[in-house]
């Protein structure tokens, strides 16, 4: 009788597993069938996306190339008038019309001269020439130096290209477009300045170097320093002309696109081409997909029909279930006893190792509170220090932290020199002569240098002070922090026009 019954259990399980096997083969299929229509769609829609890149990776290039050769073309026109100067008016008037006709998107170019006589502007707009003629003389000198006054001074005490922060309104005969202004320092051969050339480019007359415009959308940031976030300057405009948020660099990544870094003057911009609307599916697509998924749902049904039947345990599982818990169960009682064993040593083990590890923890704490001592010892002579001690970053030229003689000597809280630049508080005829010492210190340089200049005291009043500057280094070598010592002159330098020449001390890494 328990045979039979043994041999009929048999036989059902045989029967259950049979059927989950099925079950599982077609649940298989059906998703198969699926994967293969989810393939075959995303093969489709990869293929629309090439085929748009493909068509606009020309014209892309080509706003790319023109973003960058404004660059050489401002730098080049510089060093001819900085050989020329206002002398030969003809010779600038055919140069900015040679490269107003290569180029549709420069939309100004103008030269600017030095009158430090003026007491209104140490500027005067010399020469001007534009592509649609909306500015006269007035309204152009407001443009290019009243406005943008820091930036013109910027770009003459950095003597480099210099551009306007964020996106410029320019003037044009079909209302306002979107731009940026480039300023080109031109000085000549003994280093006077002869004048500044000036460069307006348009950006909406970029996006119509596009292959067709209306299937593309050009998209420009400008990366800011120090934080790496992206500002936008200019976005194609809607087809279906109605508003909405302005796109970033995160959801253009999301869309089919093409992306290119351009370094225009001294600052970083990408470059970024999307579709101007959805991108069409083929008609193939559309029609293997809902056939494909049709297929695999009735080949799951099919399956499914088939497999109604439940798995089961038989007496056969049971009985064999037990004996072999039995046996498990007799070696695990000496398992546990040999395990008990080890436990006890590993015990005694334990309590050794925790004895060694409180007395070194002890230790360590010891140390901990001698360097925090240390630290305090630091900050408390730092902060009252007789002579002004600063701390930069030797990087982006920011104060970190100065203590109070420091701010004494120029007027300020120690909460308002945090995070100002060091060209904030320097006269702007000496911010020249530190960078070239930081620069040389971070390229293996040295770390020390003295030198003499002239601060701004919150009040405009000019201090002069004796610096000492040491670039400070992590123990591997990279640099740190700039400790700057400065000890107020001002008696001594009283009438004295300019400051002693730097100089570095040599002191090993």
């Amino acid at each position: 009788m328990e045979k039979d019954l043994l041999s009929q259990a048999g036989s059902r399980g045989w029967t259950g597993n049979g059927s989950r096997m099925t079950l599982l083969l077609g649940s298989a299929a059906a998703v198969c069938c699926l994967l293969l229509a989810v393939a075959l769609w995303q093969q489709a829609r990869w293929s629309n996306q090439h085929h748009f890149l493909g068509q606009q990776q020309t014209a892309f290039q080509a706003v790319v190339d023109a973003l960058e050769d404004s660059t050489a073309l401002a730098r080049r026109l510089g060093r001819i008038m900085g050989a020329t100067g206002s002398s030969d008016a003809r010779l600038f008037d055919v140069l900015a019309s040679e490269y107003q006709a290569r180029d549709p998107h420069l939309e100004l170019v103008a030269w600017i001269e030095p009158e430090p006589e003026r007491s209104v502007s140490p500027f005067r707009l010399s020469q001007l020439r534009t592509r649609s003629d909306p500015l006269d003389q007035r309204a152009a000198q407001a443009l290019l130096i009243d406005t943008h006054a820091n930036v013109l001074q910027h770009a003459i005490a950095s003597e480099g290209l210099t551009t306007v922060d964020g996106p410029v309104l320019l003037p044009a005969s079909n209302g306002v477009s979107t731009g940026q202004l480039l300023f080109q320092p031109a000085f000549d051969g003994s280093g006077i300045l002869r004048g500044v050339v000036v460069i307006a480019l348009r950006f909406d007359a970029l996006a119509h170097a596009l292959t067709d415009p209306a299937d593309a959308s050009l998209h420009l940031f400008e990366t800011r320093p120090g934080n790496g976030r992206e500002l936008p300057l200019y976005s194609s405009p809607r087809q279906s002309g109605t508003a909405g948020a302005t796109p970033t660099t995160d959801s253009l990544k999301n869309l089919p696109h093409l992306h290119e870094t351009v370094h225009v003057a001294d600052r970083t911009w990408s470059a970024w081409l999307v579709p101007a609307r959805p991108l069409p599916m083929p008609w193939s697509a559309a029609t293997w997909l809902p056939l494909t998924v049709l297929a695999g749902l009735l080949l799951g049904l099919t399956v499914l029909a088939h497999n109604n039947s439940r798995a089961r345990r038989t007496l056969s599982h049971r009985y064999a279930a037990r004996e072999h818990l039995l046996g498990e169960l007799r070696e695990t009682r000496k398992q546990l006893e040999d395990e008990n064993q080890r436990l006890q040593d590993d015990l005694r083990r334990t309590r050794a190792q925790a004895r060694q590890d409180a007395a070194r923890a002890q230790e360590q704490a010891q140390r901990s509170r001698q360097l925090g001592a240390d630290a305090w010892l630091f900050r408390h002579a730092f902060d009252n220090a007789a002579m002004g001690m600063a701390m930069f970053d030797p990087g982006t030229g920011a104060c970190l932290r100065a203590n109070q003689a420091f701010c004494d000597m120029l007027g300020y809280s120690g909460g308002e020199l945090a995070g100002l630049d060091f060209r904030e508080i320097t006269h702007p005829a000496d911010i020249h002569i530190t960078p070239p010492l930081v620069r040389t210190a971070l390229r293996g340089g040295k770390d020390r240098f003295t030198a003499e200049k002239r601060y701004l005291h919150r009040n405009g009043r000019i201090v002069w002070c004796h610096i000492a500057g040491t670039l400070l280094r992590t123990p591997g070598g990279e640099p740190l922090q700039l400790a700057v010592q400065a000890y107020d002159i001002s008696r001594l330098r009283t009438g004295q026009a300019a400051p002693a020449e730097p100089h570095a001390i040599v002191t090993p890494h």
